[in-house]
């Protein structure tokens, strides 16, 4: 049988892990690969994805649908997703908890990645029963490459970036600081200056296993949704009782390939801003920050950004500052931006019948719209009301 079979006397198969318990007995091999794997990241590591299985998408109702790849005894990739029902249709997504986590597809170095993609993408296509497949903010690599030209009924690119910070060799931390943008860091320095003037201002960092570390996700997680509502930036996902569970559940785990850290800015004994990130494989990478509102002027995310980023220097580390390009990121590394493909990807004939009803409703609203700006934009020759001389 070839690659995409699943028998055990096959000394290259595909194996589809549809069930929990044997998903957690992967857990030695998974770390294994992981170490094998260059660019792995915090999202592929087992703990975040178990972690994200336990806490989000069997609690939501979701199956499980892990593409494993196996060489003899040894595991050479794994591709962990979940499939559910929305209204009529059946689909598959990339198992995460949020939505926002940067994705590779994790495989062994030593194999042929596109060709295992190319065997994956068919067991998938085939056994999944999925009419739509999303697969968000894919890194750049083969499997990207491969997966955009995957055999699909229809594949929708929706681009995004990221901010990676490698620090560019650099041997000592001032001379680097020195090298970034002056007005930058005069704006810092004034808001450091303008902080200390109300106290004592410290930075800590709250290690995995701590048991304040619940309580600080929950300050965390109040502080953004607040700072959603107040910008109408919202997403279902922070809301949601399963995702403080997720943080909880990391910022808990010990072992493994990752450790969840919280990064925290205080002035005396007042909590001003946090930043929840996980450390793996040499880098720190951000998941998410809030700050109290009570002193948005003073800038206390942007100073706790500050104090990550040179914790991540002093220790050797690379810091990825996740989804979006704003300028509190651009200003560690211009040139450190990482293009981002969310795929959307639809799988079979019943499966365009849900993009033909979305794409309808797209063209309906914008008909709407440009009939309301008709209808409130005054008529060519007439004066608007308070304007006659």
């Amino acid at each position: 049988m070839g690659l995409g079979g699943s028998t055990n006397h096959d000394p290259r198969r595909i194996e589809v892990v549809t069930d929990g318990r044997r998903f957690e007995a992967l857990q030695a091999d998974w770390e294994s690969l992981w170490s094998r794997s260059s660019g792995a990241g915090a999202s592929e590591s087992f703990d975040y994805c178990l972690n994200a299985w336990r806490a989000v998408a069997e609690p939501q109702g979701h199956r499980l649908f892990c593409l494993v790849g196996w060489q003899d005894d040894t595991m050479v990739a794994a591709w962990p997703l979940t499939l559910s029902r929305r209204a009529a249709w059946t689909v598959g997504q990339a198992l995460g908890a949020s939505g926002t986590e940067l994705h590779r597809v994790m495989t062994d170095d030593g194999i042929d990645q596109r060709r295992w993609i190319r065997s994956a993408w068919d067991v998938l296509r085939k056994r999944s029963g999925a009419d739509l497949v999303t697969l968000p903010m894919l890194l750049p690599g083969p499997a990207r490459e491969e997966l955009v030209g995957a055999r699909t009924y229809r594949t929708a690119l929706e681009p995004d970036a990221a901010v990676h910070v490698d620090f560019g060799g650099a041997s000592d931390w001032d001379s680097y600081y020195e090298s970034l943008s002056a007005s930058g860091r005069s704006r810092r320095a004034k808001g450091r200056r303008r902080l200390a003037a109300r106290g004592t201002v410290s930075f800590e960092v709250v290690r995995g296993g701590d048991p304040r570390a619940a309580d600080l996700v929950q300050w965390t997680l109040e502080n953004k949704r607040a700072w959603s509502r107040r910008t109408g930036k919202d997403g279902s996902w922070l809301h949601s009782s399963a995702y403080q569970d997720f943080l909880v559940r990391q910022s808990a785990t010990t072992t493994g390939n990752q450790e969840t850290l919280v990064m925290r800015l205080v002035l005396d004994e007042r909590t001003l801003a946090t930043a929840i990130c996980i450390l793996s494989g040499g880098v720190l990478e951000g998941v998410i920050a809030a700050f109290d509102p009570e002193y948005d002027k003073f800038s206390p995310g942007v100073q706790l950004n500050d104090c990550s980023v040179r914790w991540a220097f002093d220790h050797g580390l690379e810091y990825s500052l996740g989804p979006g390009t704003e300028p509190y990121k651009l200003f560690w590394d211009e040139d450190g931006v990482v293009d981002l493909l969310t795929l959307q990807m639809t799988t079979s004939r019943w499966g365009m019948t849900a993009v033909a009803g979305r794409q309808a409703v797209e063209r309906g609203r914008g008909l709407l719209a440009r009939a309301a700006s008709r209808i409130s934009a005054p008529a060519a020759g007439t004066v608007a009301a308070g304007t006659q001389g």
